[in-house]
């Protein structure tokens, strides 16, 4: 298992894509109308969302919490309404370990757990698709399978020389680091793990190319 995706809220999405321009990385919108958010991509490690906002209109995320999925509107919510830094990080599965995970979380721990869909179209026009799964803990990692069409440039280097995002450190609390070390044994997926996640309160923090991005 490994971090796929660091998700990193913004206030502004063009000021922030033209300043990360500015800093020479190739920066792509998420899509090309109307786009929520950008993606930085790397060739080594997670690639970074640029996210003003989740896209998830106030209406879904009603009927969310009318149809029982109200923790996951929560974290939505959360996400839309958070202040500029690192608010989530996705670590990539695949298909098996989910549905696996799924289980387990669901019929032995009893914990909320929400599995869905995300598909979009990119700006080159690539169908992406992959599946996700979150839990009721709103500050836990989520999960993510392979995109169906890997969007990751090979060999990519920016403009200025970056190549990866590394030392990544995830802090949680006490229960969903307990839980998340659970899921890590009972599944075994302790191999090629490139990040470290301790107790504490929640904080993401990473080097961009050497440099260390902490929470805002």
């Amino acid at each position: 298992m490994q971090a796929g995706q660091i998700v990193y809220k913004i206030d502004n999405l063009d000021q922030t894509v033209a300043q990360m321009r500015r800093k020479g990385y190739i920066v792509e919108y998420g899509k090309e109308k109307n786009p929520y958010n950008a993606l930085v991509y790397f060739s080594e490690g997670p690639y970074l969302e640029l996210m003003a906002r989740t896209g998830v209109p106030k209406v879904i995320k009603t009927l969310m919490g009318i149809l029982g999925f109200a923790k996951l509107a929560n974290r939505f919510k959360r996400w839309d309404s958070a202040a500029e830094g690192n608010i989530s990080i996705a670590l990539e599965i695949s298909e098996a370990d989910m549905a696996g995970i799924y289980q387990y979380l669901k019929k032995v721990k009893k914990i909320k757990v929400y599995k869905m869909s995300a598909n979009r179209v990119d700006i080159h026009r690539r169908k992406l698709s992959c599946t996700c799964l979150f839990t009721e803990y709103i500050d836990m990692p989520f999960f993510v399978t392979e995109f169906s069409d890997n969007p990751t440039p090979q060999k990519h280097t920016h403009p200025n020389g970056g190549k990866r995002i590394s030392n990544i450190e995830v802090q949680v609390d006490s229960r969903e680091y307990t839980l998340f070390m659970e899921i890590i044994e009972r599944f075994n997926l302790k191999k090629d793990l490139d990040f470290k996640i301790t107790k504490g309160n929640f904080k993401i923090q990473y080097s961009v190319d050497g440099v260390k991005i902490p929470n805002q």
